[in-house]
């Protein structure tokens, strides 16, 4: 259960929203920071209760981010499956969409004891050319790619999937025929609640869960920032920001 919105900007950087939306009775996730190990620059939240996260950003200006899935086949994951936010963690480092479609076409055996999940890679584009966004799709059984470079929403939902789609997409629709989306307006939909506080709203909440947190990357022309809100974004919270600088061939592709 996830929600992620994706807006190209004309320098050839975007912005790319994350709602977070699990059980309370998981614990909550850390703030942002650098990942240790990793074969690059890459700053991300951290899951304290499978190690994983569920967002990272690279000194390229990537972005990958994982919404969770429904099985096709439960009966095929070990009793023990691999956590989801490690995928997130083994693409930290990837240089754009093509690199993270590589790795994920040459890592079937790792798929294979992983949870269904969507991942969603995002690389900046050029002083001609927008940014671009993927979605992997992988229900257990099968896989699929779709790519855009317009503004675009993702979700995901384990109840209720086709109804918080309709929704969701229906609420995404008439915020971006409003007119251009800057941080501010994509923070203030990742908070809202229309039609009503519920599971079907953006911010969601219901009994069994609820959005736990709010992440908001925005990539321009020499920085790419990570902006985590703990807890449901339509509450007061103390955002964290956390920053890195581009590598100078990522300065020159985002203009």
């Amino acid at each position: 259960m996830c929600t992620v919105a994706f807006v190209p900007l004309s320098t050839g950087g975007y912005l790319l929203g994350h709602n977070r939306d699990e059980r309370p009775t998981r614990r909550a996730g850390e703030a942002p920071r650098l990942l240790e190990g990793a074969r690059c620059r890459a700053i991300a939240p951290r899951d304290p209760d499978a190690g994983g996260t569920w967002i990272a950003l690279n000194e390229a200006g990537v972005t990958v981010c994982v919404l969770n899935a429904a099985e096709a086949s439960p009966a095929r994951l070990p009793s023990k499956p691999r956590s989801r936010g490690l995928l997130v963690r083994d693409l930290a480092c990837v240089r754009g969409i093509d690199d993270a479609r590589v790795w994920l076409e040459e890592a079937r055996e790792v798929l294979d004891w992983t949870r269904a999940f969507h991942l969603v890679a995002v690389e900046p584009g050029s002083r001609t050319g927008r940014a671009r966004v993927a979605r992997f799709r992988w229900d257990g059984l099968e896989a699929d790619w779709e790519n855009g470079d317009g503004p675009t929403l993702f979700v995901s939902s384990l109840l209720q999937p086709t109804e918080v789609e309709r929704e969701r997409s229906a609420r995404w629709r008439t915020r971006a025929e409003a007119g251009p989306i800057d941080a501010g307006g994509l923070a203030a939909f990742l908070a809202g609640h229309e039609p009503v506080r519920g599971p079907l709203s953006v911010c969601m909440h219901r009994d069994q869960a609820g959005t736990v947190s709010r992440t908001l990357v925005e990539v321009t022309r020499s920085t790419a920032v990570m902006r985590y809100l703990p807890g449901p974004p339509c509450q007061a919270g103390t955002e964290v920001e956390a920053r890195l600088p581009l590598s100078p061939a990522s300065s020159r592709s985002t203009g």
